[in-house]
């Protein structure tokens, strides 16, 4: 238990680093934000029912140089993914199942922290049991802007197919 609140402890600190350096590249519109764990803009995925996304921090929201929210992962959300735009970290916190980061697969289990540059296919399955739940910063920002858009196609597309709609 000591060792996996010392991975929090160090994971937070190494997160807190980064976005002081990032906010001293960018000043931002507001003095600070508290955000309440119900709080965010839940993005409901239903093209990719495995994952489900809440964007609680990025510059649409408060100007911020990066972007941050929460995600969890059930079961098998697809093929591994790869983006070209940005850096992005991932801080698991709950749940188990593993993670493939390029060609190398892990177990995955709370407290793991990645790095994953640009370009690096990466792919998350948990455990029918436990779901990963985990943050997500992302530098620079914009995906959440694509995650967005997904949202609104995947609302018409989830209400229409729940009337019967093609």
């Amino acid at each position: 238990m000591k060792s996996l609140l010392s991975s929090v402890v160090y994971t937070f600190a190494f997160l807190g680093a980064a976005i002081l350096v990032a906010a001293q590249n960018k000043e931002t519109s507001t003095a600070g934000m508290v955000i309440q764990p119900e709080g965010g803009e839940i993005l409901d995925l239903c093209g990719i029912p495995a994952l489900s996304v809440n964007v609680k921090i990025d510059p649409a929201s408060i100007g911020s140089p990066f972007s941050m929210g929460t995600g969890k992962v059930t079961g098998f959300p697809g093929d591994p993914a790869a983006h070209e735009e940005f850096d992005e970290v991932i801080f698991i916190y709950s749940g188990s199942g593993s993670v493939t980061l390029g060609t190398e697969t892990f177990p995955a289990s709370p407290g793991m922290t990645l790095y994953i540059p640009r370009g690096t296919d990466h792919r998350f399955v948990s455990t029918e049991e436990m779901p990963l739940e985990f943050v997500w910063i992302l530098s620079p920002p914009g995906y959440e802007e694509s995650l967005r858009q997904l949202n609104s196609e995947s609302v018409s597309k989830c209400d229409g197919a729940s009337r019967g709609e093609q």
